[in-house]
């Protein structure tokens, strides 16, 4: 059991499509002192399994890529993204971070902290466990607040079959080129412009590329 704020977490969902690693995340799970309960699937429908999720269990470790033998309908990061809506806390650990950034990034700002597979221990668990819970209660860190902020439009293209634009942050600490899908940007992406200046909510504070998430878009 673990008492974060005036929460008590003692029993944790644990979602991954492969028994083997669900195994592996569980004795983690009993080493922090909480009870696992491995889901073997298939998980059904994204809303239906938050809303169950939600009535049985008092957090949630996930892996991130979990369409594989009809495991999922949805990838870990929609499901991390909609408990927080519903203010269950989950953590995200995958060893597919860099692989699926694309994909994952969209969700950020609702995926309070991205574990990698070989940072995951007991009290890297509990940590990433206490930064969600404060963050669901309003205690957002500096690394994770956002600002209105500039974003450079670096580049648009087409990279297996998948169209993306690149942008840079005039505001950040860093030049670093940061790749976007044009999908994430709806019926705005058609106004997208290399050389344009275009402004979104991003939390500058991150001190890594891989944490930054952007919504709110305001083309120029």
């Amino acid at each position: 059991m673990i008492n974060i704020e005036d929460r008590t977490i003692s029993t944790v969902a644990v979602v991954d499509d492969d028994p083997g690693a669900r195994e592996s995340y569980e004795y983690v799970l009993q080493d922090a002192h909480v009870t696992p309960v491995g889901e073997a699937g298939p998980l059904g429908q994204l809303a239906d399994f938050v809303g169950e999720a939600k009535r049985r269990m008092d957090a949630v470790l996930c892996d991130h890529h979990l369409r594989i033998r009809n495991y999922s309908t949805f990838d870990g990061a929609q499901l991390a993204a909609a408990l927080y809506d519903v203010s269950v806390p989950a953590v995200l650990c995958t060893r597919w971070e860099d692989a699926q950034l694309d994909l994952i990034r969209p969700y950020r700002d609702r995926v309070p902290v991205l574990l990698q597979l070989e940072d995951l221990n007991p009290d890297s668990f509990v940590d990433a466990l206490r930064l969600t819970v404060r963050e669901l209660q309003g205690e957002v860190t500096q690394q994770r607040r956002p600002w209105r902020t500039q974003v450079h439009i670096a580049d648009v293209g087409t990279d297996e079959q998948q169209e993306f634009f690149y942008v840079d942050l005039p505001g950040w600490t860093s030049d670093k080129i940061i790749r976007l899908r044009k999908t994430d940007l709806g019926e705005m992406a058609e106004r997208l412009e290399i050389d344009a200046r275009w402004h979104a909510r991003v939390n500058i504070g991150a001190e890594d590329s891989w944490e930054l998430y952007f919504r709110d878009w305001e083309p120029s």
